[in-house]
């Protein structure tokens, strides 16, 4: 997958620097790759398949950006697509538990997110944000892939959507 509009390059002292910040341990396969392009958009349209959890059904949506970790506390604080500044409001806002980690969305402003919990450590999960689970009061999640890996494997361009 090609991206523009990458981050500055990440080393892994930065990854240690926001493991710690966020009191999070991430997934090694997404490590590596934001080690290699600290996120961006698609320079082609990318699609998504998934299982909506509400209607059992396979659905697809579009990988419109996935986030940046910033280090400039000036560019991280003006950013729409710095990942601890969407975490941080997105769990403050109660729309995703503090083990959800939002990589990225789609074109409608759906968050992509990581699970970090561990009964579901690397899935990746869309969560619609038009959809609040009752119980938690959290966006409804439905999975798109155990990990980082087999998500960016199922990506295909649009132009293959039947």
């Amino acid at each position: 997958m090609k991206l523009y509009d990458s981050g500055s390059h990440l080393t892994k002292n930065d990854f240690k620097k926001i493991e710690r910040e966020l009191d999070l341990s991430l997934p090694s396969d997404y490590k590596e790759f934001m080690l290699e392009v600290n996120g961006g958009t698609p320079e082609e349209d990318l699609i998504f398949r998934f299982t909506d959890v509400v209607t059992k059904k396979v659905n697809s949506s579009d990988l419109r950006e996935l986030f940046v970790f910033y280090f400039d506390s000036e560019k991280s604080e003006n950013s729409f697509d710095d990942i601890i500044r969407i975490y941080n409001s997105m769990v403050a806002e109660k729309l995703i538990p503090p083990f959800f980690l939002p990589i990225g969305d789609d074109s409608g402003g759906n968050p992509i997110c990581i699970n970090l919990s561990n009964d579901d450590y690397g899935a990746i999960l869309f969560c619609d944000h038009e959809l609040e689970n009752t119980d938690t009061g959290f966006l409804v999640a439905s999975r798109i892939a155990n990990n980082f890996t087999e998500f960016s494997k199922g990506l295909y361009p649009i132009s293959l959507e039947d």
